[in-house]
């Protein structure tokens, strides 16, 4: 089986997924950029590709997209037994999904996530136009399926995968003592008798990390560590104004230094207004966290269950969002149960599986149209 992916940027996540792929199959991969202006450290670097990788020369656009009309080399070249589409709302991959259509080629779009809008208006008739004839759809959450047959997709042509930045040895096979956490929270230099809430993202307003340092006011017992960037302006006068001193701010850090404070963390809040996926809901339940999250998150929607493994809220809703802090900080069973739920629901998510449910979905594509 001969694969043709087109994506963006090579992001690392994508690379190990597709490196995955290649196991089971042949893949090629042409990408638009070679790195989005948005991220910070070694983010596309020191990752080793075992597939055929290519980078477009394009007329760069946005942080992360490219005009590359040299897509259609690669397109045309008839090698490939399916051709996935991980960029079709780029103007490359609009451009080559509309080249497909002319040319009666058949391709698949996969995406792990989003929100539909309900609008009627030019640019959302324009992603119907765009989204509605591929042949099938490989789909990472429950609303990414929801998100395809809203544009147009058959229910039949969409196909379900464990969409993952995680390794199967990146997720914890048993939940952590608190003895073992306490040696973390020691080695970094944090008060054992402390819990310690975790969130992780840039430090950008969709993230409403405003929100989280509003709500730590109200349990200074308790320590945030909000890991990703430093405060803007509006989060320092919020701190400043209303004196809170148990929020601290690091900057990005790469996965390897990561690990500690997701080993530590007691509780882990993405209070997000606006989240395609999330991938750090994941990163988080593999460590056995439990998880808060706003409606907003589409990983959350896709792995938590009220009460269960997390908690649900509304985007800006303080007294919800301490109140679910509130619920699973004096509730040790519940926090157990947590932890044990999260390791086993996310146990599956990781790119092999990931790898092994796309390529059997290919395959019951094929024995489908013959």
């Amino acid at each position: 089986m001969k694969i043709l992916y087109c994506g963006n940027v090579p992001a690392p996540y994508t690379i190990d997924f597709l490196n995955e792929l290649s196991k089971l199959c042949n893949v090629t991969a042409v990408f638009e950029r070679k790195k989005s202006r948005e991220r910070v450290g070694n983010w596309s670097q020191s990752k080793s590709v075992r597939f055929d990788m290519i980078i477009l020369k394009g007329i760069n656009y946005n942080n992360d997209s490219a005009f590359s009309p040299q897509v259609i080399y690669y397109i045309k070249r008839s090698l490939y037994d399916y051709i996935i589409v991980g960029n079709p709302l780029t103007m490359t991959g609009i451009f080559s999904i509309m080249h497909m259509k002319f040319l009666k080629i058949n391709y698949g779009i996969i995406s792990e996530g989003g929100f539909a809008k309900d609008k009627k208006n030019l640019k959302e008739y324009l992603k119907y136009l765009i989204l509605r004839r591929a042949s099938f759809y490989l789909s990472g959450s429950k609303p990414g399926d929801d998100y395809f047959i809203k544009y147009g997709a058959k229910k039949e042509n969409v196909f379900s995968y464990p969409f993952s930045s995680l390794f199967k040895k990146d997720i914890l096979f048993k939940p952590m003592k608190q003895s073992e956490k306490n040696l973390v929270k020691n080695k970094m230099g944090l008060e054992i008798s402390k819990e310690i809430i975790i969130s992780v993202g840039r430090v950008i307003p969709s993230k409403g990390f405003d929100t989280l340092v509003k709500v730590a006011k109200g349990f200074p017992e308790k320590i945030f560590i909000i890991i990703g960037g430093k405060p803007t302006d509006e989060i320092n006068q919020i701190m400043i104004i209303n004196q809170i001193d148990n929020v601290r701010f690091i900057n990005h850090l790469e996965p390897v230094d990561l690990i500690n404070f997701y080993k530590l963390a007691d509780l882990f809040i993405l209070p997000t207004r606006s989240d395609t996926y999330g991938l750090v809901i994941n990163e988080a339940m593999s460590y056995g966290l439990p998880i808060i999250t706003t409606f907003n998150c589409v990983a959350g929607i896709h792995l938590i269950e009220q009460g269960v493994n997390g908690y649900l809220v509304k985007s800006d809703d303080l007294s919800d969002l301490a109140d679910k802090i509130k619920k699973i900080s004096e509730d040790d069973k519940l926090k157990k149960e947590m932890t044990i739920n999260n390791l086993e629901k996310i146990k599956n998510h990781h790119f092999t599986e990931m790898a092994h449910v796309i390529f059997n979905a290919l395959k019951k594509i094929s024995n489908k149209d013959n």
